[in-house]
């Protein structure tokens, strides 16, 4: 990180003295600071990349200087760093991106910013296009990131956050047959009285865990979900979109495939049952499931170790998904020409709500509506 650039991204030769950071633990300050750097950089070791230090920075940058205890030293030490960052020098001693130059005219804006961006910026023009066609406070959903700092819109890129990949995977599950909840997995067993059921992955996987519906049946009669309590192992959160009767809604796990993990679903009283189904997408071949259920003895049992794999005819969700964007607050959604689901949504969008209403860059916008 502070010579090679080879964690994308360096920091400079003058960080190879942190070490002397240590010494401002004989002061207060001192240990205010590095109690900082360590609060802020506890997650680094989720992601290496040098960027990632960014927030511990500042705090260990300033307990290195009260380490050094001189003030001319300490000056010294911060014009060597300047030095040693300037544009030009970065290369020497670094293979990573860097300025090449400083274009010192576009700076002083003796040509419109916009010019400038245009030309060195890719895709500026879809930011510029998302300011003129959506009303501010816009809410747009993307797979793939954009300049947001030149956009006043609010935009939700797929893999930022939990909460964006449900929303691109609700997309795909209204316009992609592989992403349908047309599998289904039967667990058939005696007929019996069941307090709760819990149901298994037996083996690791690769692929995360995925349930549309989970649904409970005595003979031909369906069970009424109303006071089931869902949860999971060991990512409970979402496990309600699993039992809210809303085929484009799911519970998907948080983490790969593991032994152990289960989901679960307790009664508000003990009902007699004689076979479980789970509802989901054919993508998932590393599940594999086996069945248990608790007695209203308290007893646990396994009931079944198998379920029978059938397939059902797929629907059209495409309004469906498009209503539920809408109702978890996304008004636009932003496709490139290699998303997956673009040409589906080019092909059958309007059907489902989906205007087209400008497009820049090799992106289209489309308002749901």
């Amino acid at each position: 990180m502070t010579v090679s650039g080879k964690l994308v991204g360096v920091l400079g030769p003058v960080f190879l003295l942190a070490p002397v950071a240590l010494l401002a633990l004989r002061r207060r300050e001192g240990r205010q600071l590095l109690l900082a750097a360590a609060v802020f950089g506890s997650t680094y070791f989720g992601n290496i990349g040098a960027r990632f230090l960014i927030t511990p920075l500042p705090f260990l940058a300033l307990a290195m200087m009260l380490g050094l205890g001189n003030q001319t030293i300490a000056l010294a030490v911060a014009v060597i760093h300047a030095a040693l960052s300037w544009p030009s020098v970065v290369p020497k001693y670094a293979n990573t991106w860097s300025l090449h130059n400083l274009p010192f005219r576009d700076a002083m804006r003796f040509a419109p910013a916009s010019e400038y961006l245009r030309s060195h910026l890719p895709q500026y023009g879809v930011d510029a296009m998302l300011d003129r066609v959506t009303e501010p406070g816009a809410t747009v959903f993307t797979y793939q990131a954009i300049a947001e700092a030149y956009t006043s819109r609010r935009v939700l890129v797929d893999y930022e956050s939990a909460g964006n990949h449900i929303d691109g995977v609700i997309l795909w599950t209204g316009f992609l047959r592989d992403w349908q909840p047309t599998w289904r997995a039967g667990f058939q067993f005696e007929r019996q009285t069941l307090r709760r059921f819990r149901i298994v992955q037996r083996t690791d996987g690769h692929a995360r865990w995925r349930i549309h519906e989970l649904r409970a049946f005595n003979g031909s009669a369906e069970v009424a979900r109303a006071g089931w309590q869902a949860t999971a192992k060991p990512y409970p959160w979402g496990m309600n979109y699993a039992v809210d009767g809303n085929p484009v809604t799911f519970w998907e796990s948080g983490d790969p495939l593991s032994a152990g993990a289960s989901v679960e679903v307790s009664f508000a009283a003990p009902q007699a049952l004689d076979s479980i189904l789970i509802e989901t997408s054919p993508n998932q071949p590393e599940l594999e499931l086996e069945l248990y259920g608790e007695a209203a003895s308290g007893e646990w049992k396994l009931l079944s170790a198998h379920p029978q794999i059938f397939n059902a005819n797929s629907r059209d969700l495409r309004r469906a998904a498009v209503e539920e964007l809408k109702r978890r607050g996304v008004g636009y959604v932003l496709l490139f020409e290699n998303d997956l689901v673009a040409p589906a949504v080019r092909e059958r969008g309007v059907a489902a709500g989906m205007v087209e209403l400008g497009e820049s860059d090799g992106a289209k916008l489309y308002r749901l509506q």
